[in-house]
């Protein structure tokens, strides 16, 4: 495990853990693939919306409607 994936790999830790069990290693992707070779270091923006997403799923987003237990991972406004 590279030292960026490692830093992306604690950055994830603020979301849920049944959140991660589905979508970590799709998560490490996307973000692993948009960064730079060489890069050890998680994009300054990157790191922000983890931290401030993180908690998106269990606490903040409404659950869609006919979808019991669905919650929105991407949803970033606060209502």
């Amino acid at each position: 495990m590279s030292p960026l994936e490692a830093r992306y790999r604690r950055l994830l830790a603020a979301y849920p853990r049944d959140h991660r069990a589905r979508h970590e290693e799709e998560m490490i992707g996307v973000l692993l693939a948009g960064a730079r070779f060489g890069r050890t270091r998680p994009y300054s923006i990157d790191a922000a919306r983890c931290a401030s997403t993180g908690g998106e799923p269990s606490v903040r987003s409404p659950r869609r409607p006919g979808v019991p237990g669905w919650r929105s991972p991407w949803r970033c406004g606060r209502s």
